[in-house]
């Protein structure tokens, strides 16, 4: 079970600005992860549409996956955005896709700063995961 991911500022600043674009429902996406550090970040749009939860567009996600598999760059974590805060999983977090082995990282757009905090999840468990490089925008 991975301990630690890293995100650069300039990852995070992607991921920031993908969730913040779609203001104000959650946002989503999933994120290539090489080595145990985020390489790249592919948007997916939120079918719901709602504030409060998220279903990744299918066709989107499938492309996103063959992207990355192409790129060499497999997909390792998920993100999407909590825009009244807090970054920590909700119950309906917990039961989208507890069966991939993927990083959850959740953004909580609620306070000053944005910041993220990342997750293996479980239906019944969350299991904390450090992020490498700062949870912040601005920490390097």
């Amino acid at each position: 079970m991975i301990a630690t991911i890293r995100i650069s500022a300039t990852i995070r600043g992607l991921i920031v600005d993908a969730v913040a674009a779609v203001l104000p429902n959650e946002g989503c996406g999933v994120l290539g992860v090489l080595n145990g550090a985020v390489t790249s970040v592919y948007p997916i749009p939120n079918i719901d549409a709602a504030p409060d939860r998220y279903t990744m567009d299918p066709a989107t996600l499938v492309r996103a996956l063959r992207g990355a598999e192409q790129s060499g760059e497999p997909i390792g974590a998920i993100y999407h955005s909590h825009p009244g805060g807090p970054a920590y999983p909700s119950i309906a977090d917990r039961a989208t896709d507890v069966e991939r082995d993927w990083v959850h990282v959740i953004v909580d757009l609620g306070g000053i700063v944005p910041t993220l905090r990342a997750f293996r999840l479980t239906e019944t468990s969350v299991f904390p995961v450090e992020i490498a490089g700062g949870h912040r925008l601005g920490d390097i």
